[in-house]
């Protein structure tokens, strides 16, 4: 079964049998775009591996893109009208149609709105061609129809197609220094949508509805258990049977009163039969006593101080009103069309339920729960390090999110206008949001510069002194929060993109090096690793160079002018005395070959050195050193599965390599003590770490170890293995 058959039957599953309906809408939404591109590409629609992979679509259009990187074949800015279109399309006196929309911005009140929005800033940029008409507006404005002109002409073959206006809003743009990593309106979302814990509704539901049924039964029935009397009379058997189907017929979440393994179950189907049948079985007789002097034992008799106070205890256990309420209340706080910007004062969402927001469900002064505070934090709107500050970026792919914001902000600064700046900010930033597509052949992703309205403005924009100097700055701040606070994960490729960005914004020519994909890796490297390479040779410490026995080589690729041919051969022949084996394709060779060119490259550190992106090489080595600890623990776990412990090693090995680069970084006089603590940090996890140290600390010395540590392997992980032996 090929990946795009895996996909579209897993998608097929959750729609037809998840429990949650949301889920299952987004489940078929799925499976349909999987059925378009299985369609596309059986018709020659849709291509896989190019940059223009839908045909009669350029590559500037923003297409939709599922995992993996495959094309479902159509345009994400395509598509239905959405509520908002309609409402406009009919305020205007329009065709329901996008041709007719996008047609009527172009006339003199499309216009005058489209100037309008670029005055206040307030609009929209969901998809980068929302930009089009935007631009157009200002490049009338400024006087410049023929650019506006040339424009139109490019993307009027897709006016029935494509929105190229944007979404109004009444919210204003949020300080160019704060970023939020979830929008105020996409919270709202989340918080409205969220349903009971069904299980936590089933225990409420059964403390206060069929316990006190259950109280009304042992009342009926306890005259019979006690032996006063052989059934209940038939009045108070009609009125419970009666009581009993109106409860079921409204409270369907607990189950207890059907089963005649529970004592209410035994009392129903006891109530049941005698109304309908005028009487009960010596068996049933049974049980209904047993079971009411049960009830009676653990929680007292019918009508007894005991039994109603037992009652109260369990009301009030209960009585917090559900978490999802609570939520729909703290959604109704935030704005449904505040979808570029986040929450300025979380704090100020998450106080106690007021008396006009009281429902039948939440009372007056009802806490917000924790995990809905945790939802509303998450959509904090504030400086980066006060959003790390807050737990809001845990990880370096939260960062490498982020980051779209900051240097949106510092593209807009290279436009002298302040409308043109901030409508190229939201471009730039909606432009980032963009899937990549899977590409062979060492292809490229389509670039900023490529959309004709980015081209269309370009020379009114300014790059002068200062820009580059900012530009420089914000560079050497997300890199050095990179280090700082994840020095021990590999550079994600969408934090790369966004400081090569920052880096061209600079003019700093400085190669970055992306991940590549071990399972569709072409045996082949682009010419920026050999000039990574090169890097490695004028940064890496003496240590980080003579634990992996990259002299030799590093000296090979300078002769040859790090040409990128010799650069793949050399990772080929090292991945084979590694352990890769012969074979011309698989993935865990593929991976092996990748790690030599990540270990040649050191995979953007030496890039971030030569940029002077700050680090405390001692400290970062600590904080790689406690993330392969970390995912050694999780690699040892007893009883996990094979397949996930082999990745969690081979992930220790690849942050193994940030622990080689810093501790080969810090000055002689600090190292031993550092690698004594490192050594003791160790204790029983793996034998092999305390091997990695030793070696290490030889290689600092001048001694290259005969098997470095290692990230991929092909066959069983060192890491995982029990002894220690180098």
């Amino acid at each position: 079964m090929s990946y795009v058959e895996q996909q579209l039957l897993a998608a097929l599953r959750t729609a037809t049998s998840h429990p949650d309906s949301a889920a299952r809408e987004r489940a078929e939404k799925r499976a349909q775009a999987w059925m378009k591109h299985m369609v596309g590409a059986l018709t020659g629609a849709v291509t896989t591996g190019t940059r223009s992979p839908v045909r009669d679509l350029p590559t500037w259009v923003t297409l939709e893109v599922l995992h993996g990187g495959f094309a479902s074949g159509e345009a994400a800015a395509g598509g239905p009208l959405s509520d908002g279109e309609h409402d406009l399309a009919r305020d205007v006196g329009l065709p329901h149609t996008r041709s007719a929309l996008n047609t009527w911005h172009l006339s003199d009140p499309g216009q005058a709105r489209l100037s309008a929005m670029l005055d206040d800033g307030r609009y929209v940029i969901a998809h980068p061609e929302n930009a089009v008409l935007l631009v157009v507006a200002w490049l009338v404005s400024a006087d410049d129809t023929a650019s506006a002109t040339s424009l139109l002409e490019h993307v009027g073959p897709f006016m029935d197609r494509l929105r190229f206006y944007p979404i109004a809003t009444k919210h204003a743009e949020p300080p160019a220094d704060h970023v939020f990593r979830r929008s105020e309106a996409a919270t709202r979302a989340v918080l409205a949508a969220r349903a009971p814990n069904p299980r936590v509704e089933a225990q409420r539901e059964a403390l206060t509805v069929w316990a006190p049924f259950a109280d009304e039964l042992l009342a009926l029935w306890w005259p019979v258990a006690e032996g006063s009397v052989a059934l209940p009379g038939d009045a108070a058997l009609a009125t419970a049977v009666a009581r009993y189907r109106a409860l079921a017929a409204r409270h369907t979440r607990s189950t207890s009163h059907t089963s005649r393994k529970t004592n209410l179950g035994v009392l129903v189907a006891a109530t049941l039969r005698a109304d309908a049948e005028g009487g009960i079985t010596n068996a049933d007789r049974a049980r209904v006593t047993h079971a009411a002097k049960s009830m009676a034992a653990k929680r007292g008799l019918p009508g007894s101080t005991d039994l109603i106070e037992a009652r109260e205890r369990q009301r009030k256990s209960v009585s917090a009103p559900s978490h999802a309420a609570v939520a729909h209340v703290v959604a109704g706080r935030l704005a449904v069309d505040a979808a570029h910007r986040g929450v300025s004062d979380p704090h100020a969402v998450v106080q106690p339920v007021g008396a006009e927001e009281t429902t039948t469900e939440v009372p007056t002064g009802a806490a917000v729960p924790p995990s809905v505070v945790r939802t509303v934090t998450l959509a904090a709107q504030a400086t980066i390090e006060d959003l790390h500050a807050r737990d809001v970026v845990p990880s370096a792919e939260v960062l490498a999110e982020l980051a779209p914001q900051l240097v949106g902000a510092q593209h807009a600064e290279t436009y002298p206008d302040p409308a043109l700046g901030l409508l190229m900010a939201r471009t730039y930033r909606a432009f980032r949001d963009r899937r990549s597509l899977l590409l062979t052949d060492l292809s490229a992703q389509v670039k900023l510069g490529e959309l004709p309205w980015v081209a269309a403005t370009d020379r009114y924009r300014t790059v002068d002194d200062a820009a580059r100097d900012a530009a420089a700055a914000t560079l050497r701040r997300v890199g050095g929060l990179y280090l700082q606070w994840f020095g021990g994960t590999p550079l994600p490729n969408p934090l790369l993109v966004e400081l090569e960005a920052l880096a061209g914004q600079a003019g700093i020519d400085v190669p970055f090096v992306p991940e590549l994909a071990a399972d569709i890796f072409q045996d082949a490297f682009s010419r920026r690793f050999g000039a990574t390479a090169a890097l490695v040779a004028e940064h890496a410490g003496p240590g980080y160079v003579t634990y992996y026995g990259l002299g030799d080589d590093l000296h090979d690729l300078a002769l040859h002018g790090y040409d990128r041919q010799v650069f793949a051969i050399l990772c080929r022949r090292r991945a084979e005395r590694a352990g890769s084996g012969t074979s011309r394709w698989s993935v865990s060779r593929n991976g092996m070959v990748i790690e030599q060119a990540q270990l040649l490259t050191s995979h953007n550190l030496a890039s971030l050195a030569a940029l002077d992106v700050p680090a405390d090489p001692e400290a970062t080595a600590r904080l790689a050193f406690a993330e392969v600890l970390r995912l050694v623990r999780a690699a040892r776990r007893p009883h996990i599965a094979p397949y996930i412990a082999m990745s969690h090693a081979r992930a220790a090995g690849l942050a193994w390599r940030h622990v080689v680069w810093f501790t080969a970084l810090v000055p002689a006089t600090r190292f031993p003590a550092l690698i004594d603590e490192l050594t003791a940090l160790v204790d029983d996890i793996s034998p092999r770490l305390t091997v990695a140290l030793a070696d290490l600390a030889a290689a600092c010395a001048g001694t290259t170890p005969d098997t470095p540590l290692l990230g991929w392997s092909n066959g069983p992980h060192p890491l995982l293995a029990s002894g220690g032996s180098r």
